[in-house]
């Protein structure tokens, strides 16, 4: 079983360097991809208020939704956020599931606005790679109150996951051996 919970720091918050800031994101941004299907499954299997699957863009500032669910309309017209509102940014800065109960109290994200400005309370986020096995965003969900994320949520997530990786591999021309 995956474990829950990735290592605290003392009382900072964290705040991921780009994990390869020569990779860029962009081709696979503007790339046309049939993510929504994902994105309600996350809905659907959580019961979380949003889903997403996210690029992270650092030299871009950015980060652009593939595909979303239940995002506020002006963020949705949008289509992306600053990278300040990202908590993808850290599951693919550690690529590896991100797990937060409770945005308000785990010294990873804590900093993030989005829990002030769109009272985003608790996050599962896992990551999504590129043809090269590089992390370039998350597949996630987001809930407005405090929760527990179960064991079969996450493992699901981490299916989900890799379905949307071997779309963007497929798409990409790389076939495994």
């Amino acid at each position: 079983m995956f474990d829950r919970r990735q290592p605290h720091g003392a009382s900072t918050p964290v705040d991921p360097a780009p994990s390869n800031p020569a990779a860029s994101v962009v081709p696979l941004i503007d790339r046309d991809y049939s993510f929504s299907k994902y994105t309600r499954l996350v809905k659907r299997m959580t019961g979380a208020h949003v889903a997403l699957i996210t690029f992270v863009d650092e030299p871009g500032d950015r980060q652009v939704f593939k595909a979303h669910l239940g995002l506020p309309a002006p963020v949705a017209n949008a289509g992306q956020t600053p990278l300040k509102y990202s908590f993808c940014k850290v599951v693919k800065a550690i690529n590896a599931p991100l797990v937060v109960d409770d945005t308000t109290k785990d010294d990873r994200v804590w900093h993030n606005p989005s829990i002030n400005e769109f009272n985003i309370t608790a996050y599962l986020g896992v990551p999504i790679h590129d043809e090269h096995w590089a992390p370039v965003g998350a597949l996630c969900a987001l809930a407005v109150e405090p929760r527990r994320w179960s064991e079969v949520e996450i493992d699901t997530m981490q299916d989900l996951s890799a379905c949307v990786t071997d779309q963007i591999q497929l798409r990409a021309g790389f076939v495994p051996a």
